[in-house]
């Protein structure tokens, strides 16, 4: 039983955020497996390859996607680690950032509003597993989704009354910037 003084965050998981849980689990691992167990795919020794030799755009892509992979190359030196780090890096981001969005919609209900969002997000193919490849693709969709949640704070400061962060605008925009170098698409949102 909760008394008062207990916020309802460190409440007993029930037993549908407990199934959650495992699934979000599963997932995790299935993700994880993959990004550190899979052979490269020809796509990412391609972009591995643009790191080597840093330039300004390659034949068919921004550069973002090579800057990345010769930084990790320079930091990890050559291994599935230093090829899928980044995606990994992206996938915990877009996790907080559901984390927070869950907290600030939801009060003191927001597990079970995380829980089913990070599975759906895991379940989807194109998140959950097209986002363990370091494609340019799961860049773009961190840095678009980084940049909404920055759009979202300033615009939310704005709409209560305020200013709004010139520091969220800025780096809204700033991150919108980096998901067009990292994919041309990212130009149209």
């Amino acid at each position: 039983m909760i008394d008062g003084a207990q916020s309802v965050g460190r409440a007993p998981l029930s037993l549908a955020e407990w199934l959650l849980v495992l699934v979000a689990g599963y997932l995790v691992v299935l993700k994880l497996y993959f990004s550190l167990a899979a052979f490269p795919i020809a796509d990412e020794a391609y972009y591995w390859m643009w790191g080597q030799h840093p330039a300004w755009s390659y034949f068919d892509h921004p550069p973002l996607q090579g800057w990345v992979q010769g930084l990790s190359h320079s930091l990890f030196g050559r291994s599935l680690f230093a090829l899928r780090w980044p995606s990994i890096a992206a996938f915990v981001g877009t996790v907080w950032i559901y984390l927070d969005l869950a907290r600030r919609l939801a009060g003191a209900g927001w597990r079970p509003i995380f829980l089913k969002g990070l599975v759906v997000y895991l379940a989807a193919p194109m998140f959950g597993l097209f986002g363990s490849v370091v494609f340019n693709d799961y860049l773009m969709v961190f840095l678009a989704l980084a940049a909404g949640y920055l759009f979202m704070h300033y615009f939310g400061d704005v709409e209560a009354g305020g200013d709004g962060r010139r520091l969220h605008l800025f780096g809204a925009a700033a991150l919108l910037g980096l998901a067009a170098l990292a994919k041309y698409n990212g130009a149209l949102l």
